[in-house]
């Protein structure tokens, strides 16, 4: 009996989902075969080492932010001392301004007294 290369190609795609439905099946023994192991203790090692992963990089974060705080903290100190500055400044020339103006002030009544009142 002889096989014809044109019939095997069609067989192709049945045999490798053959192929893939055994391997599906015997999974497990394979992979103790290759020396796979999927204890309790492995799964618990791999979910404490992604923990330990998660919070490395919480930490980062935190530490990222905690620095970015400190520096903006820092400028808005910088600021609020040019800012106490200026509050200064502007009071002295506001009172500067007042006296001014009651010397002004003192002056037109004394000339209004004196002359009467000036015309507008």
């Amino acid at each position: 009996m002889e096989i014809d290369p044109s019939n095997v190609k069609d067989f192709i795609p049945y045999l490798i989902g053959l192929a893939t439905t055994l391997l599906a099946l015997k999974k497990d023994w394979i992979g103790s075969k290759l020396g796979v192991k999927n204890s309790q203790e492995d799964l618990e090692t791999k979910s404490l080492g992604n923990i330990h992963k998660e919070m490395s990089i919480y930490k980062e974060l935190l530490d990222d932010i905690r620095i970015r705080h400190s520096e903006v903290v820092d400028d808005m100190r910088a600021e609020i001392k040019t800012l106490q500055q200026e509050i200064i400044e502007l009071r002295a020339f506001n009172k500067e301004q007042k006296d001014f103006i009651a010397k002004q002030s003192k002056s037109l009544a004394y000339y209004t007294q004196k002359f009467g009142k000036i015309i507008e």
